[in-house]
């Protein structure tokens, strides 16, 4: 029902956490959660409570989300939003202010065309699948 809902350790329902349509969640160390919001196309964040923090939108300056189907935290807050429809990587400041964008010419080598899921390492380095290619590529 386009909601997040918050349950009990034992599965017992207790409230309505978030209204909109959750494809993925990820949570920071200060227990904030980025949602990405599939009817919107953007990327909100809210506090342990639901108190939203900020939201990305779809369009800002510098970037556009077309279709974004992966985000995650970097351990300075930063939010990494992973976009399929224009392939690419962009990266926002705990503010929503684009920090850089990373994408590659489908004919390039290393080149993600159709992106799929990503994670980060301890020292920064990028995993990202690749659906087209089958294979995980790193970048540092």
């Amino acid at each position: 029902g386009k909601s997040v809902s918050r349950v009990a350790s034992n599965g017992k329902y207790l409230k309505k956490f978030a209204t909109l349509n959750a494809e993925r969640m990820v949570t920071n160390q200060l227990e904030d959660i980025a949602i990405l919001d599939r009817d919107t196309k953007s990327v909100v964040v809210v506090d342990r409570e639901g108190k939203q923090l900020i939201k990305i939108l779809q369009r800002g300056t510098g970037y556009e989300l077309d279709n974004p189907v992966d985000v995650t935290f970097d351990p300075f807050g930063n939010i990494y939003v992973l976009d399929r429809g224009k392939p690419s990587l962009h990266v926002f400041n705990p503010k929503s202010k684009l920090l850089a964008s990373f994408s590659m010419a489908e004919k390039d080598a290393g080149s993600f065309p159709r992106p799929q899921a990503f994670g980060l390492d301890g020292a920064g380095r990028v995993y990202l699948f690749d659906d087209r290619s089958q294979r995980i590529q790193v970048y540092q």
